[in-house]
């Protein structure tokens, strides 16, 4: 059996970044859920995941906090961009998923609307914009948990520059 980069046939978006999170937390979604649900989309050999600890001050005074965000960013060169800002490819376009843990009692809870919803929502979303990767900025679909209410809403938002004409 095998457990590389293309395990069970699926190509495996690597993992840039996973945080350690306490035992009372866990991460909803993992990489092999992840990658079999965005199979195919225009940017996945682009993507990196990245699984951070939810800000614990939004947790304890019952604000929402972000639990899965899918991300493009392009920072723009400039005059005055250093060389060490080039070679450590800060001007390359970069894909993101981000994963966000959550208290381990609701994860199965969070874990099933994620499949069911976000993950489809963010497929749709990167098939919808393939075309920024040339572009500046940064575009995002942002999932946050309101814990108190136990509602999971999506919010998205762009700086992206516009289209240049050829």
């Amino acid at each position: 059996m095998s457990f590389g980069p293309h395990a069970l046939g699926v190509l495996m978006i690597p993992t840039a970044f996973k945080a350690k999170i306490p035992h009372t937390h866990s991460y909803p979604l993992g990489a092999q859920t992840i990658s079999e649900a965005l199979e195919g989309v225009p940017q996945l050999a682009e993507l990196n995941l990245s699984f951070w600890r939810a800000w614990q001050r939004y947790e304890q005074r019952g604000e929402p906090y972000s639990i899965l965000k899918a991300q493009y960013s392009r920072m723009s060169s400039g005059i005055s961009s250093s060389n060490a800002m080039m070679e450590r490819e800060c001007f390359v376009p970069r894909w993101t998923i981000t994963v966000g843990a959550v208290p381990r009692t609701l994860r199965h809870s969070v874990q099933q609307r994620l499949i069911a919803v976000a993950l489809p929502r963010i497929r749709s979303w990167l098939i919808a914009n393939a075309d920024a990767t040339p572009r500046t900025g940064q575009l995002d679909l942002t999932f946050w948990f309101e814990e108190t209410r136990d509602v999971i809403r999506a919010a998205e938002s762009s700086t992206l520059e516009p289209a240049r004409e050829r």
